[in-house]
């Protein structure tokens, strides 16, 4: 369960990170995943359904803000967001069908760490 420091840090940056919520294994299958979406992303020019883009984005180098309703996109997704571990952190009590309507994929470039994948509820 997260803590009401963790309540107020979501409220103030819109972002917490509860470690230990997902084994290494599915973590791997997620990234993997988000690199295919990514890489599927140079066959768009403008948003989508699925993707929301940087403005730097083009067709020879993807780049991905966002992936919309990732739990549409992918079962990986939505077998995560419905996952026991993912309900016992839940800030407050939530159906599967209120978690999974408000989630996404927020994806960012580091030079230093390379991708990191923030699966966001809000």
């Amino acid at each position: 369960m997260i803590s009401e420091a963790d309540v107020a840090a979501y409220r103030r940056d819109g972002v917490i990170v509860v470690p230990e919520v997902m084994d290494r294994e599915t973590l791997t299958r997620v990234r993997q995943v988000i690199a295919e979406l990514v890489a599927g992303a140079a066959e768009v020019s403008e948003h989508t359904d699925v993707y929301d883009l940087e403005p730097s984005h083009t067709r020879e180098n993807p780049r991905v803000r966002r992936i919309k309703t990732p739990h549409k996109v992918h079962p990986i997704f939505n077998e995560i967001v419905r996952s026991q571990k993912v309900i016992d952190t839940s800030a407050a009590p939530a159906t599967s069908s209120e978690i999974t309507c408000r989630t996404r994929v927020n994806v960012s470039r580091s030079t230093t760490s390379g991708t990191t994948i923030t699966p966001s509820r809000r």
